[in-house]
């Protein structure tokens, strides 16, 4: 029997990977339920995958989730006795994750391969720099992990992979798949269910399903379309999807379901036909999603809110057209103030997503940015730095136009670093207006006292009277640092 160990690698400086679009630090947050976990599908697919393989012993490791050390994760790694270990990197925990692997290779000695985004853009350097990783899996890695174990005794396949093949390195990518109903329902019972949580939701605990793959935008910035969908779009059926809400409510229970597509709605004919299963399936059940803007009419909100949608988050990005037409973004934001104004009138909560220093930002742009947020009046937001990660169209044109002023990949995260600077918009400003934008929209928040009340009402039911308590004193100090300290930027 081959025993397979699926590994998200323990990083002990805090934050999410596998899962996650956007890998980042992330603080460790005072409860369970208010911490951001997402879910490991590509794992989980691949361990569905590999349960149907005869004399194959799966084992699943999520590092972050279980926050396990390195030298938990090491002894776990020695009590399996793992002959394969396939583990998911990102650019900002690389050099981590290199480190981590090396030191099963040198215990344990298992085949190792090595997949995400950065592992596929990377691949040369990934297998030129580092002899103890044996393979790279390239893009969308179910299948092309389950020929390699189906194939474990016979002829290694080199499709979905790159390899070394004497001197040279070999890449061979596998076609993507496009029937995503082929693949098995996650293996959710063999993951810590109970640790995964996606803290936009309203309730807790919540269950994070995905419906579909990919989106046909063309964003500049935009990582996993660029690098492991390669600019398509595919969803499960309506009936499938429904399957596994039922699935999911009856096995475990969640108060509400978060649907992590890149864009939930960029097929209007499905949506219409997933919210009338759910009402004749009578699916009792809130849930949430994220999309584009740009895709939704008045008839489609309220639609889904009429089956149960919540709550949507949204990627805006920037306040500033010109900046929007530049990253190919395919927003107007006239139009998306008309689907906030909609989402308001059906009852449905929003979030919108910012990012300063974005190609063609100016000091005047992302004043713009934050202006626009303050107006559109979302029920929460998230402001980060512009990243360009490998693989997409925003760093190349960084490269190319000398933009990037750092290259080591534990800076590439958005919340903590600004990795590039402009002629006319310096990285540590980008950082200070960051910051600035942060207090401005909790005192924003605080002048809102229906959205402030709801708030507290949320922390309350997560962490109890300590939690407001504790909240409600740092609004308070933001407050007075907002009074005290405005950023050059904003005056």
């Amino acid at each position: 029997m081959i025993k397979v160990l699926l590994a998200n690698l323990p990083w002990e400086a805090g934050g999410v990977r596998a899962g996650s679009r956007w890998p980042a630090k992330y603080k460790k947050p005072s409860s369970r339920r208010t911490r951001y976990m997402p879910f490991p599908f590509y794992m989980a697919y691949t361990a569905a995958l590999l349960e149907k393989v005869p004399n194959t012993g799966i084992h699943v490791l999520d590092s972050l989730a279980l926050e396990l050390t390195h030298e938990e994760f090491y002894r776990k790694c020695e009590s399996i006795q793992p002959e394969l270990v396939v583990a998911e990197t990102s650019t900002v925990t690389f050099h981590n994750d290199m480190r981590v692997l090396k030191e099963i290779k040198e215990r344990l000695n298992p085949e190792i391969v090595v997949c995400g985004p950065h592992a596929t853009v990377m691949y040369r350097e990934v297998l030129r720099d580092h002899p103890y990783i044996d393979r790279v899996a390239l893009g969308e890695y179910e299948l092309s992990v389950e020929e390699l174990v189906r194939k474990w005794e016979g002829e290694r396949p080199i499709e979905g992979f790159a390899v070394r093949k004497g001197k040279d390195i070999v890449a061979t990518p596998r076609p993507i798949l496009q029937e995503l109903d082929l693949l098995p329902m996650p293996a959710w019972h063999l993951f810590p269910m109970e640790e995964y949580n996606e803290p936009f939701c309203s309730k807790y605990p919540n269950f994070q399903l995905l419906g579909s793959r990919g989106c046909l935008f063309k964003c500049i910035f935009c990582l996993y379309p660029q690098t492991m969908e390669f600019g398509t779009f595919r969803a499960n059926s309506p009936k499938r999807t429904v399957e596994e809400m039922k699935k999911v409510i009856e096995e475990y229970r969640p108060k509400e379901i978060y649907f992590d597509d890149s864009t939930f709605t960029q097929n209007r004919k499905r949506v219409y036909e997933l919210c009338s299963l759910i009402k004749s399936e009578w699916i009792d059940i809130g849930w949430s999603c994220m999309t584009h803007a740009g895709t939704m009419n008045r008839e489609m909100v309220f639609k889904m809110a009429d089956a149960g949608c919540v709550a949507i988050k949204f990627g805006i990005e920037s306040g500033c057209q010109e900046v929007l037409n530049k990253i190919r973004k395919g927003l107007v934001l006239e139009h998306v103030k008309k689907v906030f104004r909609w989402c308001r009138e059906a009852g449905i909560r929003t979030h919108a997503t910012y990012m300063f220093g974005l190609p063609g930002d100016t000091r005047e742009s992302i004043r713009q940015t934050l202006e626009f947020a303050l107006e559109l009046d979302s029920d929460s937001a998230q402001f980060s730095i512009a990243t360009p990660f490998p693989g997409t169209e925003f760093y190349r044109m960084a490269e190319e136009q000398g933009w990037l002023v750092e290259r080591d990949w534990s800076k590439f995260d958005g919340n903590n670093y600004a990795v590039i600077s402009y002629p006319e918009l310096r990285a540590d400003e980008l950082m200070e207006f960051l910051r600035y934008a942060q207090r401005r929209w909790a005192v924003h928040l605080m002048s809102r006292p229906k959205k402030a009340w709801c708030m507290l009402r949320e922390v309350y039911r997560a962490e109890g009277i300590a939690g407001v308590v504790r909240v409600a004193m740092r609004g308070l100090s933001t407050a007075a640092k907002f009074a005290t300290h405005r950023s050059k930027l904003a005056i």
